[in-house]
């Protein structure tokens, strides 16, 4: 089932909470620092975790992006 996720705070509280109490909170072993390294090291190559890692980098909770955004016109941009 795909969530499509209208209010920031319900994203936050159905995804955003788990991912800080798991996979955001440990230091992941080297293998995982590539493009995909988030969904791989969340054990799910898949458009959610991409789609909500974006979601999050965008409304500022995160510093950087965790994930490629992948797709036709689609680019991050980090401001400094």
């Amino acid at each position: 089932m795909i969530s499509l996720y209208l209010y920031p705070d319900q994203a936050i509280s159905d995804v955003w909470t788990e991912w800080s109490d798991t996979t955001l909170n440990k230091k992941h072993p080297a293998k995982f620092t590539t493009p995909t390294g988030f969904q791989l090291a969340r054990g799910a190559i898949n458009a959610n975790d991409r789609t909500r890692a974006g979601e999050f980098f965008q409304l500022g909770l995160l510093r950087g992006i965790l994930v490629n955004p992948q797709g036709a016109g689609r680019t991050a941009s980090v401001s400094t």
